[in-house]
């Protein structure tokens, strides 16, 4: 198999995939305008848990989940509110200087 076909069959998985995902989520949550405050809590999932580790991602999810809940409950009655949706980027800003690499994402630098 050639190169070009590998990166072919990869990304049109991906799409198949990502397509049923957005039908499956449309058809639970119903389409409306705030359902790209779902599209931005992925990426600090995924920056969180590395961007080459799908198990990073898996816990990533876990712990921007579980953060964000408690902060909602218990941080945005002390602040007013909003804190809810903010405290996930305030998490990749601390990974970011921390680990940049994430939390499972390997440190290797491949030089082309």
């Amino acid at each position: 198999m050639s190169v070009k076909y590998v990166y072919a069959a990869t990304w049109t998985i991906a799409a198949v995939v990502a397509a049923v995902g957005g039908v499956l989520l449309g058809n639970i949550n119903g389409l409306s305008p705030t359902m790209s405050a779902i599209g931005l809590t992925v990426l600090p999932v995924v920056i969180l848990g590395g961007l080459d580790s799908v198990l990073g991602a898996i816990i990533g999810g876990f712990i921007i989940g579980i953060v964000q809940n408690l902060a909602g409950g218990y941080l945005d009655p002390l602040v007013g509110g909003g804190l809810k949706d903010v405290v996930p980027f305030i998490i990749v800003l601390l990974i970011l200087m921390l680990k940049p690499h994430g939390l499972f994402g390997s440190r290797r630098i491949e030089r082309v």
